[in-house]
């Protein structure tokens, strides 16, 4: 700004009492449309329209957060911000026309430090989202069950939110191109819901190599939500030959419900108990205690019966005990040491009695370390409800 225009905004105060209004410089404007990438910060509709010539036309509004002045007309104008800080970027965001008269319409039910916040997690993901290079290109399976008679669901904008946080994208232009959806409708409880929901997994699961090479996936990503045993079932489809991602919902209904956090505590530690070895075994129960403590006097009692495998978390068992990927992967890497040492100790082995108490990424990971060559059958046990609840076996995998 120009020593004559800054004269004459002083007197222009002192004369009214009344900030002078000094408009954004083009530069500041750019900055304000490139980091929102030609959206509104608040509702993300895209601000570039087409007239009748089909030339693009902007209709983005560059808005201010503290009031261009501090006028009783300026909505939040209330500031020791002074004029020239207000044209700022840093106090400006795009916004389309009607978000732009909602916040000055209402400016109390908008205030400032909710705008400034709005607007800095905006561009956050922007950022992320077009940070192209270092995206790579996943196919995602979004798979649920009913739970306990509870529908349950899983958003588009929380998938999303996961693939970027996890420097993913989708492989496909369209994200319906690279994404396998499984619904299963019937309670768990149901008179074959766990056959036929077995059924259903495999054959939607055919299409992963056409992720792999249709779409040119590099990875797939997994978000799943559902009773244990098609958990499992899920995970032994998709196996280990393809590089996964496997994502866990959190204690959140909002958008960031699956992204894993950015900061976690220490990863969680988990140890196993084994039998002595036995040659002659065929049967093995292997207990997961993660999420809670598998009580083993509701097992049918000729399962009880059997050596025992115990995989548990060092610490307390809890909901969320998966609370980062490196969390998971410990537990991965501890469960297939178990598959070897059942091996090892049991070398007759043909069924493995799975009852476990794990979230759902554990339980993915549970189904994809099963070698179908290698590794005895697996007996997937669901806890019933009611005032005595019992495992029952639900299906059988191998």
């Amino acid at each position: 700004m120009t020593s004559d225009k800054l004269r004459e905004g002083v007197m222009t105060e002192a004369a009214t009492g009344v900030m002078k209004r000094v408009s954004p410089s083009r530069a500041a404007e750019r900055e304000v449309w490139a980091k929102a990438a030609g959206r509104c910060t608040l509702c993300a509709r895209y601000l570039f329209g087409e007239t009748p010539s089909y030339a693009s036309v902007a209709v983005g509004q560059v808005a201010h957060q503290v009031g261009a002045t501090d006028g009783p007309k300026s909505p939040r104008g209330d500031s020791e911000l002074t004029d020239v800080q207000r044209s700022e970027p840093s106090n400006l965001m795009l916004l389309c026309q009607p978000c732009h008269r909602l916040i000055d319409e209402e400016p109390d039910d908008y205030p400032v430090e909710w705008l400034a916040r709005q607007k800095n997690e905006f561009e956050t993901r922007v950022r992320e989202a077009t940070r192209f290079p270092t995206l790579e290109p996943t196919g995602v399976v979004i798979f649920t069950a009913p739970i306990r008679g509870n529908v349950v669901t899983i958003s588009k904008p929380q998938v999303f939110e996961a693939l970027q946080g996890a420097n993913l994208r989708f492989a496909s232009d369209h994200h319906r191109d690279s994404t396998v959806e499984i619904y299963l409708t019937l309670p768990e409880t149901a008179l074959g819901a766990s056959a036929a929901g077995q059924s259903q997994i495999h054959h939607a699961l055919q299409q992963i190599p056409r992720l792999m090479t249709d779409v040119l996936a590099e990875s797939i990503s997994i978000f799943a939500l559902g009773p244990i045993p098609h958990l499992v079932a899920l995970g032994s489809e998709i196996g280990n030959k393809t590089a996964v991602h496997v994502f866990e919902p959190h204690r959140s209904d909002g958008r960031t419900r699956w992204r894993w956090p950015a900061t976690a505590e220490p990863p969680r530690q988990f140890v196993l108990d084994v039998s002595e070895r036995d040659a002659n075994v065929e049967d093995v129960l292997v207990t997961v205690s993660i999420t809670a403590d598998v009580q083993v006097d509701r097992l049918p009692e000729e399962v009880a019966a059997t050596p025992r495998v115990e995989l548990r978390v060092v610490g307390d068992h809890k909901p969320g005990a998966i609370d980062s990927e490196a969390s998971l992967a410990n537990f991965a890497d501890a469960w297939r040491q178990l598959l070897q040492n059942v091996e090892a100790t049991y070398p007759s082995v043909r069924r493995l009695h799975v009852v476990a108490a794990v979230g759902c990424s554990a339980a993915v990971e549970l189904g994809r370390a099963r070698m179908r060559d290698a590794h005895p059958q697996f007996v997937v046990y669901q806890l019933t409800g009611g005032t005595d609840p019992r495992y029952e076996p639900a299906l059988t995998i191998g």
